[in-house]
C-alpha cells in the first residue's frame, strides 16, 4: 500500500465515529484481482479530507470477492467513486450512500488510467484498443 494517511482508520473505528459512512464497494470472482493493491493505493493518492477505512470481504451469497473503501464525508466517496468511474447501488444497508462497480478487465484499465492521473495531476487518456503490459 502507499504511504498511511492520517484518515486512514481501522474498519471498527471508522464505523464508530461514522454510523452511516459512504460506501465504494468494486466486486469480483477473480482472486488475484481481489489481491491487487491498486484500488487501496488509489485511495491514498487522492488523500481524502475526511476519514476513511478500506478492507476486503467476501460476499458468500452473490460468490464474490469485495474491495471495500468506507469515507466519513461523502465528497470523498464522490471524488473516488469519479474517478474509478463506480455507479450508485443499493446493495448494502447502513450505509448513506452506496457506489460500486465490476472489477474486471474494463475496470483494470480504468484504475491504471485513475493512477497515471494521479501521479500526473492531470486526466490521461486510455486507448481501449491497446493492450496492458
Amino acid at each position: 500500500m502507499a504511504k498511511a494517511n492520517p484518515g486512514l482508520q481501522a474498519w471498527s473505528d471508522l464505523l464508530h465515529r461514522h454510523r452511516e459512512p459512504h460506501l465504494v464497494v468494486g466486486w469480483t470472482r477473480n482472486v488475484n484481482r481481489w489481491r491487487d493493491e491498486a484500488f487501496f493505493d488509489l485511495i491514498g493518492r487522492q488523500r481524502p479530507a475526511g476519514r476513511y477505512s478500506v478492507k476486503r470481504d467476501l460476499d458468500e451469497k452473490r460468490g464474490q470477492y469485495l474491495l471495500i473503501a468506507a469515507f466519513g464525508q461523502e465528497s470523498d466517496a464522490r471524488q473516488f467513486a469519479e474517478a474509478i468511474g463506480a455507479e450508485t447501488i443499493a446493495r448494502y444497508p447502513g450505509y448513506a450512500s452506496q457506489r460500486g462497480f465490476k472489477y474486471g478487465n474494463k475496470f483494470g484499465k480504468t484504475l491504471k488510467a485513475a493512477m497515471q492521473r494521479g501521479k500526473l495531476g492531470k486526466r490521461v487518456q486510455v486507448d481501449p484498443g491497446k493492450k496492458s503490459p
